[in-house]
């Protein structure tokens, strides 16, 4: 008994009174150095004449694999702006008025349209914009219920813009900016570096529920309206978030 003991009592006195070392973050990206995605991103930011804002729920900010930053680091300076918060106002975030405030302009030809990319009932599919404009493109990130809850909370002044997911902004191939298919690469080298990263820690790749069930792999009951819309042959993403 005293033996063991004495075992317990030099265990407690080897232990360190000083805390864990914590991982070196990257001043950057905030990832930790070991799986830092900043090497992927672009050079040279990316020159577009769209302004991205972002309306970020705040535990999103909190996500280890969070990729609004991606977006944020990618595009030259003041072209990507990240909000934070619940409920958002002209009063409290200056550049929601002047996004706002753009689409209320007379000349179109120095003003961005302001649009919101958010699926609903009457959106205009993104293909569909005419690629000669520029814009201030309003993006929400969250998961489904959070972007659902922010969206519904901020309604005054998000439902003046509503456009339905399905496509990329495109570009004149003859001006400054660059090509969509470019700005795509450049932009999606560093999320696919976050995801090797993780599958190299031992993730496991996963189909959505849409394809699961598109494909006849889901396994659990459907829901009478899923199935309804399936045999009609009609989108499900509305009732799969």
């Amino acid at each position: 008994m005293c033996d063991n003991m004495d075992d317990v009592l030099q265990e407690l006195a080897d232990i360190s009174a000083e805390p864990p070392l914590k991982r070196q973050l990257c001043l950057k990206c905030g990832r930790p150095l070991p799986v830092c995605w900043c090497p992927h991103l672009p050079a040279v930011p990316i020159e577009t004449k769209n302004r991205v804002v972002i309306l970020q729920h705040p535990n999103e900010e909190k996500r280890c694999l969070r990729t609004a930053k991606i977006l944020e680091l990618s595009l030259s300076c003041g072209q990507c702006v990240v909000l934070r918060g619940k409920r958002f106002s002209t009063f409290k975030y200056p550049v929601l008025k002047e996004v706002i405030g753009d689409q209320t302009q007379d000349d179109s030809n120095s003003k961005r349209k302001t649009i919101l990319v958010y699926p609903g009932m009457g959106s205009q599919p993104l293909s569909e914009l005419s690629t000669e404009d520029s814009y201030n493109i309003i993006l929400i990130d969250g998961t489904w219920s959070q972007t659902r809850s922010i969206y519904a909370q901020n309604s005054p002044i998000l439902r003046r813009n509503g456009l339905a997911l399905g496509g990329y902004l495109q570009t004149d191939d003859t001006s400054a900016a660059e090509t969509t298919i470019v700005i795509y690469e450049k932009l999606t080298n560093p999320l696919i570096a976050l995801c090797d990263f993780q599958l190299s820690f031992g993730a496991v790749s996963h189909h959505s529920k849409e394809f699961l069930i598109m494909n006849g792999l889901y396994t659990k009951p459907l829901t009478k309206r899923i199935q309804q819309k399936l045999s009609n042959k009609q989108d499900i993403k509305q009732l799969i978030r």
